[in-house]
Formats: C-alpha cells, structure tokens, sequence
C-alpha cells in the first residue's frame, strides 16, 4: 500500500488512514462523517511532511473520501447549500437544523482549510485541480432490464433453468464434476461482473448494465462472440440494436424524464476496451442512476428526505450518485501547454502535463 518502505514509520506515527466505507466501524452518520474529517487531515498532513522531505517535481493529493460523505448525504448537503444562499440574501449566519448538517458544514469547513494549509506549506510553482466526476441528487432508480423484459428482449431464467444452472455450480464446487453442456462455451470477455438479473441465456436478446462506474446506463446485446448469445452477425447486432433505440426513443416514458438510446460500441470499433462496451448508451439527467437492484423501471428514491443518525442499513448509493461533470483548473501559466485541437475532456489533462514535464520543467 506505500512505498518506499522507508514511508512506514511516518505513516504509522501519523496513524494514517488509506480509506473509509461505509459504515467505517461508526454508529452514527455524524461519526462516519467525522471520522472522514480527521482521515484527511492525516493524509493532508502527511502529504505536507513528505513533500517537504522529498521536494518532487510533481505532487499528486487526493481528498476521495468526501465523496462517501457526498453519496450518503447529498439531500443534506443540498439543504445546506440552500440554507447558506438564503442566509446570505437575508444578510445573517447560516444555522444548521440537524447534527448531521453541523457534521457536513464542519467537514468543509476543514477541507478549505486543508487546501490553504498545502498551498502555504508547499507553495506551489504551478497547479491542477482534476475531478474524473461531479456528484448528483440520486432521485430515480433504474432498471434497464425491466423496459427490455416488457418489450421483448429479455426472459427471465425459468425455475427449472436455475435449478440446473445452481446442481451444476453445487456439484462442481463440492465433487469437481462438470455437467454443464459445454459444447457452447460463453467467452464472457464483454462483462467485468456478472449481471444482477437472472436472464435466459440462450432466448435474451439483450441485457442492461448495473451498477455502472460514473453513472452510466447502457444495454448489451446478448452476442454469441463475448456472452455465447444467440445473436450471430455484426449485421444482426447492428440491425437489433437500431430497432431497439427505435422503440426505446418512442416510449412515453424515455421521453417524460428525458432517456434516449443511441448506439455506442460499433462508434469504437477496434480500439482498446471495445470488448467491454455496451452496444447502446442511454443518455440520461444524472439524478437517475440505473442500478437493476430493483424489478421496476424507473422508481423515486425513498431516502431523498432529512437523513436520521443511525448508520446501519444505509447503503451506496443513497441520496447521492456520480455525476457526468468533470473538474479541470489549473494556474494561469500552464495555458500555454493547451493546444486548440486537443478534446473538451479530461484526457487534456494527461496531454498539459506530458507537454510541461516534455518541456523541461523542474
């Protein structure tokens, strides 16, 4: 988790912490907050001792664990945020109305003030405030799979398909016995995780994502190459895949809050993760997070409401998801190493500072 080794004794003298999840060995949200609070001053702080003893020609501090604080209580945050825009129209102090609030406004509070103390300490000649994501009210949840079930592209495996599917998977965990028809074999090289719905493999045309990382929704077609699928041919593939935007993009529903298909993997044809891409992107408002833990389309979010104390049975994501914003600022002096046909997006950022070390700086 560190190097080099000659880091641990600073590490432990400073009782780092690396990272806390929920619920962090707390009861209480006000506790799971506050823990992550003093995580970070640690990290500041060890950042600063570090980089003074080293001096390095590039330094790398990231404050990710406000961002659990961010998917737990974002209803609250955004209380709090209009809570401190009326008390400045009205000319007085903002007043928190729960512990919870206190716990968020204290939180950053201290991180302002962990980003001055590395600034002073460490002067920076130049720098970069980089964000691969923003954060968004969680206020609908969604469930791809149910919209292709009801119009025909997903069936859900049968009682005497699961049976087999969990005899096969008991037998060849507890005697190594394998009797499973192997003679189609799914390569399965399109999936990072399996898929939280149980489908039938072999009648399923297409399947959606779950859980995505940076809230994205999109839908798989259930190909013979990557799932071991009954759809064969690039051309039936594409010919699936333009019907079901068709469909999609003409349902009530999409076009009430806003969902829209369109193609996405046969855009990337031959490029590196192609493989692990949807064939379909849905476009959506980022306050809509597909999950497929529940059987229904598209639902409210329960917990969008004030956030009681206890911890326990508080789950990611609650009132808060990933956003599609991005975070990029940086000092006045590193525009130079932007160039106009470089893409509106962070990979910028990998470009700005492959020129400036490129460029000879110390």
């Amino acid at each position: 988790m560190f190097y080099p080794e000659k880091y641990e004794k600073v590490l432990e003298r400073n009782e780092y912490v690396f990272d806390v999840r929920l619920p962090g060995g707390t009861k209480t949200v006000s506790e799971f907050i506050k823990k992550i609070t003093a995580a970070e001053e640690c990290q500041k702080n060890t950042f600063i001792e570090l980089s003074l003893a080293e001096k390095p020609h590039f330094g790398f501090h990231c404050f990710r664990i406000t961002t659990e604080i961010q998917y737990l209580c974002r209803y609250e945050i955004n209380r709090c945020m209009e809570g401190l825009k009326k008390a400045k129209q009205e000319g007085v102090d903002f007043l928190p109305t729960t512990t919870v609030q206190e716990s968020i406004i204290r939180h950053y509070q201290k991180l302002d003030q962990h980003i001055e103390d590395i600034f002073k300490a460490l002067a920076p000649k130049n720098f970069l405030f980089i964000g691969d994501h923003s954060t968004s009210s969680f206020e609908y949840e969604g469930n791809a799979d149910v919209w292709l079930a009801n119009n025909g592209y997903l069936n859900k495996e049968g009682m005497y398909k699961a049976f087999k599917r969990r005899l096969t998977k008991f037998l060849s965990n507890k005697f190594g016995v394998n009797i499973a028809n192997t003679a189609k074999t799914p390569a399965k090289k399109g999936l990072i995780r399996r898929p939280i719905t149980r489908f039938d493999a072999d009648t399923t045309k297409a399947f959606g994502t779950f859980y995505d990382t940076g809230n994205f929704a999109g839908i798989f077609i259930n190909d013979e190459a990557r799932f071991g699928g009954a759809i064969n041919s690039e051309n039936e593939i594409n010919e699936l895949v333009d019907k079901i935007c068709q469909e999609f993009n003409s349902d009530e529903t999409n076009i009430k809050y806003q969902i829209s298909a369109e193609p996405y993997k046969r855009n990337f044809l031959n490029t590196k993760f192609c493989e692990l891409m949807p064939d379909i992107k849905l476009q959506k408002p980022d306050n809509i997070y597909f999950s497929s833990r529940r059987w229904e389309y598209l639902i409210e979010n329960p917990y969008m409401k004030p956030i009681d104390e206890p911890i326990e049975g508080k789950k990611y994501p609650f009132t808060g998801a990933k956003g599609s914003d991005p975070l990029f600022v940086y000092s006045t002096e590193l525009d130079k190493f932007i160039h106009s046909e470089d893409p509106n997006d962070l990979r910028m950022t990998y470009r700005l500072i492959k020129r400036y070390f490129s460029n000879g700086a110390p």
